[in-house]
């Protein structure tokens, strides 16, 4: 295992070896440059804020909409360049400082052009409809359509500008909540059973869990929850705060709840969330089943929330250097094809991934980029078996940008979360395909079954505990029910004891969890892994089975955001509207527990 990843020091970013950093300078070479752009942003704003009352022919929306598109581009290129270099150390100022800078500098120029939506809307229907069939106005029909989808909840000028302004100001709770979790919060060091002692972040929390030295584990877990529970009221605030927020927005723009405001852009019905929750209720048992695979395993009389991350695989701690990640990753990838595997190579050419973590680095991972630059990875790889299976999450987020990128203008190239949850996962299940086709080693084949029992639990399972409890809180918020620490921490308690059912002794402690959760703060998104796990189980078996499930599946990458995601789903050849798909699901995790436990019985 490479040095960076295992030395008991975080080390500082300038000792990270360059080849294991991103190459931000393929965005901007030097600041002069980030700093010109800047200006040529801010102008160009101008020059379009001055078309307000002029966008009176079909020839005038379809020039301003040309160089609307320049103006995103640019500031695409702006907010990645400086978010990125943000994350690589959230303690240095210079970095945040001009983060923060793109961010005011972007709510002050599109709070200029907060008119072009409301007037446009208060032309007739026919008037547009008339523009949009002209031969200029072809790069822009979507547009118009969903433009027209806006109506009802567009205000008029003032309203729409005076939100704008207001952005800066609505971002402060995740905001407060970053810098708090990943820059302020310092936590003890913690022992092992021998008393040996390891550093905690929050980015090596996740590899504590999976030690298979219990005493470490439930140190860190009580560690990091107590650490947590100094800061609750404010984290109670902050999360508070954001759901105001968005319950205000919803309300002030015509929808019946925040839930609704935040499916309508994608045109998705309210029953996908719904019948979502209804359907994982529905399907517990599987899940406790496999708790009961876990608990006999580990040879204990209850699970507690620190037993749920680490193998079950006996005698077999696995670590994984990071080119041996690497190999696996781009085999797996192979019945892509050669246009995904020639991303593939791109990506590790030319530098796309931050690989390891480093002092104030952001915890956690994502894909980045803008539709100017190649996709850009942030993790921080430890060498378990779970950070390779994020390198192929990641990898399959920043695959679909490069392909969608490709084969869409920038207007279309942004696909939703919706849809990218499913390319993210579907490179999962084929490195999951690829380790237990290649290897004879029962240890190994137990081992990554025990990860796909995880991608359930994780990814399903724990996911949409998290879309119910998001659910719950802005229904609580809009009904006038103040979110204080106490109650958001009882009905966290309460709906992880439904979820984990009788044979989970759960420490009080997890009742906090909801302070640490960053998804909290993104506006109804987590139900989208869940949904997008389902699809991509089906997506792999149809990438499996031959070229032409595979192409289906490219196609529905290449499509980007030129589509409904329901729609384009279904184009690829799956439908989630249809309840029967998110039900097949779970048979494929009662196949995947069953086998688990049979090859946990042969090795002993």
């Amino acid at each position: 295992m490479s040095t960076e990843a295992s030395a008991s020091q975080i080390k500082n970013r300038t000792e990270i070896a360059i080849e294991h950093t991103w190459d931000l300078e393929r965005i901007y070479p030097s600041i002069s440059d980030f700093e010109r752009e800047l200006e040529e942003f801010t102008k160009l704003g101008e020059t379009l804020a001055e078309q307000k009352g002029k966008l009176t022919s079909s020839a005038a929306l379809a020039d301003f909409y040309t160089k609307e598109d320049k103006l995103h581009r640019l500031a695409g290129k702006l907010r990645s360049y400086s978010s990125h270099r943000a994350d690589e150390n959230t303690e240095e100022t210079a970095n945040q400082a001009r983060k923060s800078l793109v961010q005011s500098r972007a709510v002050e120029v599109f709070s200029k052009l907060a008119w072009v939506r409301p007037e446009l809307l208060a032309l007739d229907t026919a008037t547009l409809k008339a523009w949009q069939a002209t031969p200029e106005m072809k790069p822009f029909v979507r547009v118009v359509d969903l433009l027209l989808r806006q109506k009802p909840h567009t205000l008029s000028t003032a309203e729409e500008t005076i939100l704008s302004q207001a952005g800066e100001i609505f971002m402060a709770p995740y905001e407060t909540f970053s810098l708090l979790t990943n820059a302020d919060m310092k936590f003890p060091k913690i022992a092992d059973s021998k008393g040996n002692m390891h550093e905690l972040t929050n980015g090596r929390y996740g590899a504590h869990l999976q030690n298979p030295d219990r005493t470490l584990r439930h140190n860190a877990f009580k560690a990091l929850y107590d650490t947590y529970a100094g800061f609750r009221n404010t984290t109670a605030k902050t999360l508070s705060s954001s759901v105001k927020v968005m319950n205000f927005d919803a309300k002030v723009r015509k929808f019946d709840s925040a839930l609704d405001a935040a499916l309508h852009p994608n045109n998705l019905p309210k029953a996908i969330y719904t019948t979502l929750i209804e359907t994982v209720h529905g399907a517990l048992p599987y899940f406790f089943d496999y708790l009961e695979v876990r608990r006999r395993a580990l040879g204990l009389d209850a699970l507690n929330m620190w037993d749920m991350h680490v193998s079950i695989v006996p005698e077999y701690h696995l670590e994984i250097p990071y080119d041996k990640a690497v190999e696996w990753v781009k085999a797996a990838m192979k019945p892509m094809g050669a246009e995904y595997m020639q991303a593939v190579e791109e990506c590790f050419a030319q530098r796309w991934i931050d690989v390891y973590e480093n002092k104030g680095k952001l915890s956690g991972a994502y894909s980045g980029g803008c539709y100017d630059s190649s996709p850009y990875i942030l993790l921080n790889y430890q060498g378990t078996l779970n950070d390779v299976f994020t390198l192929a999450h990641e990898l399959g987020h920043s695959v679909h940008s490069w392909l969608s990128n490709k084969y869409q203008p920038s207007r279309y190239s942004d696909y939703t979360i919706f849809v990218a949850e499913i390319a993210s996962t579907t490179a999962e299940n084929l490195l999951t395909d690829y380790l237990m086709k290649t290897t004879d080693d029962v240890r190994l084949k137990a081992y990554v079954l025990n990860h796909l029992c995880e991608s359930y639990r994780g990814t399903i399972y724990r996911q949409t505990m998290f879309a119910e409890y998001e659910k719950m809180i802005y229904e609580a918020d809009a009904a006038g029910t103040p979110l204080t620490a106490d109650w958001l921490s009882e009905r966290y308690y309460d709906l992880n004891a439904k979820f984990y059912g009788p044979n989970v002794n759960a420490d009080r402690r997890i009742a906090g969890e909801f302070a640490r959760i960053p998804h909290f703060y993104y506006n109804f998104y987590v139900y989208q892994y869940s949904t997008g796990f389902i699809a991509a189980l089906l997506f792999c078996q149809q990438i499996l089975s031959g070229q032409k499930g595979c192409e289906q599946y490219l196609d529905m990458l290449r499509l980007g955001g030129s589509k409904d995601p329901l729609e384009a789903v279904r184009l690829g050849g799956v439908d989630l509207a249809d309840r029967k798909v998110l039900e097949g699901a779970f048979a494929g995790f009662a196949k995947a527990s069953k086998d688990l436990d049979a090859l946990l019985v042969s090795m002993k």
